[in-house]
């Protein structure tokens, strides 16, 4: 156990002593015709290859995630394995150890008469670093039993946070992970759409690698979905294809640690003409809670009111911007001013029009609202952002959190 802790602590250390790191991520998506009845034998050697593309001899990757669903096998109880006594587990470890490489895949997994949605983290050196067990699990997988807790995971490069498929249409899920620690969202999935992809990333400005099982399976309905494929902290894709047979692979070079949100923990003052603000509280700390009955202590308490009015964070020295985002619920119709100044006293307007993301709603989703504009260009030299707020149909607003996103 004292092993453990000093292999964790020596990686924090060296994180923080290079605070952007850059790192090779890959995502598989697997093109051909899935035939689920295969046995599990067959489709762990036709992983393989792809693995050995990926290691040490080949794309040099640190991290290779695999989809969701990719060893199913036509029901969930033909396709469980124990981890205990795992054929699939064991051949991850050993894979990933012949080819230097971290790995994270899905199984179901079955403890005594359970049955969980899992993934699974392999480090380079072929040892289990981890497991995640989905926490929102859709109706069709009723079968399964939801996991209790979101985690992050230490590997060599950094800390990675592990979403599967549906957790993902929530925004609370990624939000939780990186507020843990995560530098990295890593999201092995049967499918997903952009719209999701959006919203988290607006939200959290970090990485984000999806690995979908093909790049067919969400194309029903119209819907913007998403392919296997590797997106910046900015929310920009970065990922190109390399394929393995009828195999692909999204390969990526990201920076960790490149923007974090500024505003976090930072002081606050509000004000309107002529008159002084509604008090603020938690508005940047992101302490808002979407619960009737949840306690004041955990919600956002600022409304713009009368209109216009404005709020203004103090983010304590000068910094470059890159991404503003305000996160409320309800909203329609209304408009921001966002400026910046360096000195307090001459501000310059940064923006005026932010974009308005919602999530996908399904199945009873609560939308969340996340608007967000990602600038043209860095703003250097900028201590103090101020959102003004006007609306076209409410005389007030309240806004749940602000997110200013920038170099570290």
């Amino acid at each position: 156990m004292r092993g453990k802790w000093i292999t964790a602590l020596c990686l924090l250390v060296s994180f923080a002593m290079a605070e952007k790191r850059i790192v090779r991520v890959g995502a598989v998506s697997m093109e051909k015709t899935l035939n689920f009845r295969q046995p599990l034998d067959v489709k762990i050697r036709e992983v393989m290859p792809l693995i050995k593309k990926s290691g040490a001899a080949g794309l040099a990757l640190d991290l290779l995630v695999l989809p969701e669903y990719l060893f199913r096998g036509r029901n969930h109880e033909s396709g469980a394995q124990k981890l205990s006594n795992s054929v699939l587990l064991d051949s991850m470890k050993a894979a990933a150890a012949a080819n230097r490489i971290n790995i994270i895949f899905q199984l179901v997994e079955k403890e005594g008469e359970r049955f969980y949605n899992t993934a699974l983290v392999v480090n380079r050196q072929g040892r289990l670093a981890g497991k995640y067990r989905k926490v929102n699990l859709p109706p069709e997988e009723h079968w399964a039993t939801p996991g209790d807790s979101l985690s992050v995971f230490n590997l060599d490069f950094g800390r990675v946070g592990v979403l599967i498929c549906w957790d993902f249409w929530f925004t609370e899920p990624a939000k939780k992970l990186v507020e843990k620690g995560a530098e990295l969202l890593v999201v092995p999935t049967w499918c997903n759409i952009k719209q999701n992809l959006k919203i988290n990333n607006a939200q959290n400005g970090v990485p984000i690698l999806f690995s979908v099982l093909r790049s067919t399976t969400c194309t029903e309905g119209g819907r913007q979905d998403v392919h296997s494929s590797v997106y910046d902290p900015l929310g920009r894709p970065v990922s190109t294809v390399h394929a393995v047979g009828e195999s692909r692979i999204a390969v990526a070079e990201v920076r960790l640690g490149a923007v974090k949100n500024l505003a976090r923990g930072k002081a606050v003052k509000t004000g309107a003409p002529g008159l002084s603000g509604f008090p603020a509280r938690n508005v940047v700390d992101g302490l808002y809670n979407t619960e009737r009955d949840a306690p004041a202590g955990s919600q956002t308490a600022w409304k713009a009111r009368p209109l216009p009015q404005w709020i203004e964070i103090d983010l304590g020295s000068r910094h470059t911007l890159r991404r503003l985002s305000l996160a409320l619920f309800g909203g329609e119709n209304y408009r921001f001013r966002i400026e910046g100044s360096g000195d307090g006293e001459h501000y310059t307007q940064l923006a005026d029009t932010l974009f308005r993301y919602e999530t996908f709603i399904e199945h009873g989703i609560a939308g969340a609202e996340i608007y967000s504009v990602l600038l043209p260009v860095a703003r250097e030299g900028y201590r103090y952002v101020r959102v003004t707020v006007n609306s076209a149909t409410r005389r007030e607003i309240t806004l749940n959190e602000i997110l200013i996103f920038g170099d570290p």
